[in-house]
Parts: structure tokens; sequence; C-alpha cells
């Protein structure tokens, strides 16, 4: 007999929003509930949090063709960029309806932001169209705490335009300087 963990139930649904499907219907989501004695999270949102479960399911997704874009822009990679950009708009469009009030207003200038990008012709315009990306990611994440894990905020004082990102680790890899200068700037707090 197999049992299904809430991990895989995660899975499932991440993998949804990566592919930027419509969601489960309600009768098909998994139940919010009380954290499994397994030390499993629940599906709840913290108290003080500003998202649902599913909304923060699918800001992760987002998250992380926001760093597939990163990683690309740092690598000088112009290639991937409108690929990636495409999916980013998915998701959050997506993530956007199903979000209220400052995370909506987000996650719908997100949108708007990375179709901007998908239309980059060159390195120079994908590195200041991937600013006004991280201008409204940045400001979704410092709003959410559930978001702040695992994430990293970096600030280049020689980037044209916005000057923040996002990575998932601390070894900088800026991507508004690519790598001539990989490793310009200096990692800041959420609430600078």
């Amino acid at each position: 007999m197999k049992h299904i963990t809430v991990g895989t139930t995660l899975s499932a649904l991440l993998l949804c929003a990566a592919c930027a499907k419509e969601p489960p219907s309600d009768k098909d989501a998994p139940a919010a509930q009380p954290a499994q004695k397994s030390g499993q999270p629940s599906f709840t949102a913290p108290k003080g949090e500003t998202m649902s479960a599913e909304v923060l399911l699918r800001t992760r997704a987002a998250l992380s063709y926001y760093e597939q874009l990163r990683a690309s822009l740092a690598g000088d990679d112009l290639k991937p960029v409108a690929d990636q950009a495409t999916k980013l708009e998915e998701v959050t469009r997506v993530a956007a309806g199903k979000a209220s009030g400052k995370a909506k207003d987000s996650l719908e200038e997100a949108t708007k932001a990375a179709g901007g990008l998908k239309a980059a012709k060159d390195i120079g315009a994908a590195r200041l169209a991937f600013g006004e990306l991280s201008r409204h990611v940045v400001a979704l994440v410092s709003a959410e705490k559930e978001l702040q894990r695992g994430q990293f905020v970096f600030e280049c004082p020689m980037a044209k335009g916005y000057k923040r990102w996002i990575q998932p680790n601390d070894r900088m890899a800026n991507p508004y300087m690519g790598k001539k200068m990989l490793e310009c700037g200096s990692k800041v707090g959420w609430s600078s």
C-alpha cells in the first residue's frame, strides 16, 4: 500500500503551478489541516501571513522561474529568457487571480513586468526589464515572511534601474552585471 505524504501533495501542486495549468478544483485540493505528527508543515499560512496556501504554492513556483531568469542573466545567456519569462508570466497571472490585497497587486505587476522581459531583444534591455520584475518580486517576498525562507536579497550599486534581486543561496551571482562583475553588490536585509 502506498502512502501519499504532504510532501508528495505539495510536489504535485507545485508541478501543476509550474506548468501554469488550471489549479485543481476545490474538491481535489488537500484540506488545510494541523501539522502532521511526522513533523510535516500544515497547508495553512502562518498567522499574520497574507497569502492563502494555494497562492503561496503558486508564488513559490513563480520564484523558481524568477531564479531561472536570474541565473540566465548572471550567465550572460539571453537565449532562454523569453521562454522563462513566458512561464513566469503564466504562473503569476494565475496566482494573481487567486490572491488579494497587496499580494494581488504585486503579482499583477510582476505579470506585466514578465511580459516586458520576454520582449527584450538584447541583454541590456533584458537586465532593465528584470529590474522592473525584481521590484515587484522583492516587494512581494518582503511582505510575506513564509516566502523569505531560503531566499536572500542583494543589491548592486552599479545596476541601471532597480538595483535589487532575490536568489535562493547566499553566494552572489549578479544578474545585472553578468560574468564581468558577478560578485558586484552586497546582501541586504528584507526591511532595508
